[in-house]
């Protein structure tokens, strides 16, 4: 079956935390309006090797990895609402494990 329905135009936006991601993304959101449908925020997270080998617990290491996903969820929420006031798309979000050139 093919869908009538053309996919959505979105435009991707990487954020790692930095100046320079945000002003891309406030930089997308600025031109967006009739030129895409929707801004895609993703924010990838990982847990250094050093954490890794200094959590020697499994269950240790599951909670440093869940505390570490919970704060960039929670960074990545934050900076979207910020954005969303007078936003002229809709901002979405995507979070995702695993290093940033990657995902």
């Amino acid at each position: 079956m093919v869908s009538s329905t053309p996919p959505e135009d979105e435009w991707v936006v990487g954020l790692d935390g930095s100046g320079s991601a945000r002003a891309a993304a406030r930089w997308a959101l600025a031109n967006a309006a009739g030129r895409t449908d929707a801004i895609r925020l993703v924010h990838a997270w990982s847990v250094s090797t050093a954490t890794v080998y200094s959590a020697f617990a499994p269950a240790v290491l599951a909670d440093t990895m869940s505390a570490v996903e919970q704060s960039a969820g929670d960074e990545l929420g934050a900076f979207a609402d910020e954005l969303s006031g007078d936003a002229p798309v809709p901002i979405k979000t995507t979070l995702r494990p695993g290093d940033p050139a990657t995902v």
